[in-house]
């Protein structure tokens, strides 16, 4: 009746239904059927230790509409580890289905479609028969209009322990001890049958085995019995060649099997019935008890599926095991957020290899990686748990005499990132964490803070690249000649850092590459060096000659570092090209020069020529340059200097002139809570130039102001002499808000040169002094003070 049903429906929707697409791993082949392609996978199949090694090779599914079978739905694929069966069905739309995966051997199993079970005959079964492990899966109430690609992408689990009888016994010639294994057998109580739509096992009654005739590395028996998923417990005995029997509930009450494990009975079986162990070995089935298993025993793992922990992965001592992440993911689960993912005792020795994830869920105390003996780490992501009470988790935390080599990956944090790498404080003697390599959120592993200020992790020869919130550790490029500079700068990639061992003089101007970074190390560059695009510039960086080039360069000198131009060339800051400077003063206006490495020394100056949007921020730096000014035949666009917490000595002058050819360039310069020093004139030549001085000291030899000056906040600005305009040109304005403007001159001819005019406001408390001045519009409000002499 139900398939008279799916006829109609089939027919009715051939007709009504519309062409589109669903959103899962299926496409419309008709009216009202959707093509649906699942992904059977196997679990890694465990240990072929013991057994012929023959694998599960074929995949049955049988497909149900309720209760009833579709036979014309149902089939078989071949199916292995590296190979997973793919499944295509035609199922209709707004119907849903029952499915049943069986994966064994040759279809080993026998299969009733009516109770939806597998049964176990246990007769005449050899021992140790890997032909008998097998895996299933049920898919119930599956929807192929709802579907999501996860839940066509399938895995099937075992239903199966393994119990292995070993024998530990020195015999060489069996037949001197009286044994002989030809009818040795096993006897226990186990289940026959399988409900694949509940999980549930039924049957349970006494059997008995096969136990093998021929001793192979101590294997007696090994079969697999069906299991109940919470496991059960039996009584087991060994009877060998019928006049010797083992009863092991005389040591164990009961001996536990569980499905996905394997219980091991070791000892000398043959010639004692008490020298025995049991063991339950988490040794195959999932994924989680193989990586228990290699980081208790040693070796290497290779992850086939993401897991979450209920205890922490111990990589026992004296055990070496390696992890190949796979692009899977470890982490703890949310019932246990407080459990570190991953520890490694002393002695023992872990190496994380490949892509995939290693997670400390949010928690009060939960690490990704504790290291109390050796961790290598080349790839893989790792995170560590947040917790509002408990700031100091870390990602990867050395302890004892704990090593932890980076060579690679990437490292979160959801807490304060200071101690995403860290040491145990009472250990920081003993423990040693060494960085070649890796990317890290909101953490420089050269200067870790939890450790303290300056602290670094980072091997010798490698470096540390910013890039907005990450910092990434990269190998130097070390070069002593100008032969190995020329191939450095051949081979370099953004971010590698280029470091001059010792002096070197170019045979011709060098160019860079984008994205490098120059390490001067205190050596002199002898020749001119260009950048051919962003470049950022660390140490102390001697060169006679260089220039940013044209054209939106970005060059870069950080804290600690200095540019030192040792010829008599200007730097030209043009055609888009940003120069950002910082340096590690805390107070510049309290600071002393004398005891501060500048950042930036150009004895020639700075030349602003054309192009537009350059700029010059200097922030928490000292510098000293020479003649800066802009030239008056190229001169365009848009300029504009910011100097914040900053030194700026000006060796020459600084100076903004109204170019001759015709051009109308815009010059910013913002001065705040600093000291601007010039040794000749501070030039406001250009109608379209502001100056903006905020909190901050500025002294000049000439003060010229043809455009716009803003003194503020306590400001001063003083000099010898003063003009203002040009020739008639644009007036100039100085507003004094707040702050104090004193021109000292000695003498009338000092005050001015006769070129036009100008006005000056004092306004909220300004003082202002001209001692002599000529053609000067004067605004002073009620509480402010102008003093100086009129020069008609």
């Amino acid at each position: 009746m139900k398939n008279i049903f799916r006829f109609l429906m089939a027919v009715a929707v051939l007709f009504t239904a519309s062409c589109a697409k669903e959103d899962i791993s299926s496409s419309i082949v008709g009216g009202g059927e959707v093509e649906v392609t699942f992904s059977a996978n196997l679990p890694e199949l465990g240990s072929r230790a013991y057994g012929t090694g023959e694998q599960v090779n074929k995949l049955r599914y049988f497909v149900y509409d309720g209760n009833t079978l579709l036979s014309e739905l149902s089939g078989e694929q071949s199916i292995s580890v590296n190979a997973p069966a793919t499944v295509t069905v035609a199922l209709l739309k707004g119907m849903t289905y029952n499915i049943v995966f069986w994966a064994d051997y040759n279809s080993l199993y026998s299969y009733d479609s009516a109770s939806k079970s597998i049964s176990v005959d246990y007769t005449n079964v050899d021992a140790n028969d890997e032909k008998r492990d097998a895996f299933y899966k049920y898919v119930a109430s599956f929807d192929p209009a709802t579907a999501r690609p996860e839940d066509t992408n399938i895995v099937l689990t075992r239903p199966f322990a393994q119990l292995n009888t070993i024998s530990t016994d020195d015999l060489t010639d069996l037949g001197k001890s009286g044994v002989n294994l030809t009818t040795s057998t096993i006897t226990l109580d186990t289940y026959s049958t399988l409900n694949l739509a509940t999980g549930e096992v039924d049957g349970l009654a006494t059997k008995t085995l096969k136990a093998a005739n021929v001793l192979a590395d101590g294997l007696l028996s090994m079969n697999y019995l069906l299991a109940p998923a919470g496991g059960y417990t039996t009584e087991v005995a060994l009877t060998i060649n019928n006049n010797k029997s083992i009863n092991f509930g005389n040591k164990f009450n009961y001996v536990p099997l569980k499905r996905n494990y394997r219980t091991n009975i070791i000892g000398k079986l043959l010639t004692s019935g008490t020298n025995f162990t049991v063991e339950i070995e988490a040794a195959f089935a999932t994924a989680e008890n193989t990586i228990f298993t290699a980081f208790e025993k040693g070796g290497e793992v290779t992850l086939t599926e993401d897991i979450e922990i209920a205890r922490p992965l111990v990589v026992k001592s004296g055990v070496e095991a390696v992890l190949n992440l796979n692009g899977k993911t470890i982490k703890n689960n949310v019932d246990n957020t407080d459990t570190d993912v991953i520890i490694v005792e002393p002695g023992a020795t872990l190496t994380i290899n490949g892509e995939g994830n290693v997670e400390a869920v949010s928690g009060n105390d939960g690490y990704a990686i504790i290291a109390k003996g050796t961790v290598i780490i080349n790839g893989g992501s790792y995170k560590s748990g947040y917790d509002a009470d408990n700031l100091t988790n870390a990602v990867v935390y050395a302890r004892g005499e704990g090593k932890v080599y980076i060579n690679g990956g990437e490292f979160y944090s959801d807490n304060t990132a200071r101690h995403t790498i860290n040491k145990r404080d009472a250990d920081r003697a003993t423990t040693i964490i060494e960085i070649r390599g890796g990317k890290f959120q909101n953490f420089n592993p050269q200067d870790n803070a939890a450790e303290g200020t300056g602290t670094n992790f980072v091997a010798a020869g490698y470096s540390v690249v910013a890039n907005g919130d990450w910092y990434e550790v990269k190998k130097d490029l070390t070069v002593s000649t100008y032969e190995e500079l020329v191939n450095a700068t051949t081979t370099a990639q953004a971010g590698d850092t280029i470091i001059i061992a010792n002096d070197i003089t170019l045979s011709s101007n060098l160019t860079l590459p984008a994205g490098v970074i120059l390490n001067g190390n205190g050596k002199q560059i002898n020749g001119t060096i260009l950048a051919g695009g962003d470049l950022t510039i660390k140490g102390h960086t001697k060169v006679t000659s260089f220039s940013a080039s044209y054209y939106n360069r970005t060059i870069t000198i950080g804290e600690g570092a200095c540019l030192e131009v040792t010829g008599t060339d200007r730097v030209s800051l043009a055609y888009g090209n940003v120069f950002n400077i910082t340096g590690t003063i805390t107070d510049a206006k309290s600071a002393d020069k004398t005891s501060i490495q500048p950042s930036l020394i150009v004895p020639g100056g700075v030349s602003i020529t054309g192009g537009s949007d350059a700029e010059l921020n200097i922030n928490n730096a000292y510098v000293k340059i020479g003649n800066t000014s802009s030239k008056n035949s190229s001169a365009n666009g848009t300029f504009t200097i910011n100097i914040e917490n900053s030194i700026a000595e000006f060796t020459n002058q600084l100076m903004f002139s109204l170019p001759t050819n015709g051009n109308d360039p815009t010059f910013n310069i913002n001065v705040k809570n600093s000291v601007l020093t010039t040794a000749a004139k501070l030039f406001i030549g250009a109608p379209k130039c502001k100056l903006v001085v905020d909190n901050s000291t500025i002294t000049s030899q000439y003060f010229r102001n043809s455009a716009n000056v803003e003194l503020k906040n306590g400001s001063t600005l003083t000099s010898a002499t003063i003009q203002f305009s040009e020739n008639g040109g644009h007036d100039g304005t100085t507003v004094v808000d707040n702050s104090t403007f004193t021109i000292n001159a000695d003498t009338p001819g000092h005050a001015y040169d006769g070129k036009g005019t100008g006005s000056i406001t004092a306004k909220n408390g300004a003082t202002v002094n001209v001692e002599y001045y000529k053609d000067l519009t004067i605004n002073v409000d009620a509480t402010s003070t102008f003093t100086g002499t009129e020069v008609l």
